[in-house]
């Protein structure tokens, strides 16, 4: 599943520049032990008076720490496997995106960091259901292992499993900054200028229908729901992706799997 929750009228994500851009992509975890940091934030197309969620932590993933944007807003308790987190604002409310703080993650082993559904409260004093997520995920991380052979090891390559030697990262969903994958394996990126967007889609859709598709370079960044396929179901989940609407785009493609 996905770091963020498109449409939903409450969303949490993570995002690894901390702008307050919303991702689509799930932080990833070594499974080597070295803490990642993870920008968490929540947001609401309009007004809201707080919020309340709850993260936690499954498998091998527990939280080394948590760091709150405002410590004088934001009231928190956590542990090894749990973070609850809440602010109210009844007098002047928030709105748009809304920075948590920094949870520092570390595993040893397969695991994730869930949100759980929580309510939170909005202008009309009314409650809605968080959808449960993931903000972070492991992934196979081996500081000896270099599976593309190109000399970073797999802990330190922005794409382990293809040959990408200057690390070029141009953005990631939409016309987000970077996001922490490579050019040469952001999955739903066949254009190959990094990011995700409707060009991708146009061309995606173009090809599945054996139409001229110029700018269909990477088919191997194609698959974005993990069904071995490159056709307009893609292209849909992209062109949704692009503007925020769930369900997402899934680093499943060949180029970002061993």
């Amino acid at each position: 599943m996905c770091g963020a929750f498109g449409a939903q009228a409450f969303e949490v994500f993570q995002d690894p520049t901390n702008s307050g851009s919303n991702p689509s992509t799930p932080a990833p975890v070594p499974t080597n032990g070295s803490s990642v940091p993870v920008n968490v934030w929540v947001e609401h197309s309009g007004t809201y008076l707080g919020w309340d969620i709850e993260v936690r932590a499954t498998g091998g993933m527990e939280f080394v720490s948590f760091s709150p944007n405002d410590p004088n807003q934001v009231i928190y308790s956590t542990n090894a496997t749990t973070l609850r987190a809440n602010r109210v604002e009844p007098d002047t409310g928030m709105s748009g995106a809304v920075r948590v703080g920094t949870l520092t993650l570390r595993s040893t082993g397969n695991g994730n960091a869930n949100i759980i559904g929580h309510d939170y409260i909005n202008s009309a004093v009314a409650t809605v259901s968080v959808p449960t997520g993931t903000l972070a995920s492991t992934t196979v991380c081996d500081p000896t292992a270099n599976s593309d052979g190109e000399g970073l090891n797999d802990c330190d390559d922005n794409c382990p499993f293809v040959s990408n030697l200057d690390q070029k990262d141009s953005g990631g969903i939409g016309f987000a900054s970077p996001d922490g994958i490579g050019d040469a394996c952001q999955c739903g990126d066949v254009t190959g200028d990094g990011k995700v967007n409707s060009f991708d889609s146009t061309m995606i859709t173009r090809n599945a229908l054996s139409l001229a598709a110029p700018l269909f370079k990477k088919p191997d960044n194609c698959d974005v729901t993990g069904d071995g396929l490159c056709n307009s179901f893609d292209a849909t989940i992209i062109k949704r992706a692009a503007v925020g609407l769930p369900p997402g785009v899934q680093q499943v493609c060949p180029n970002a799997t061993p």
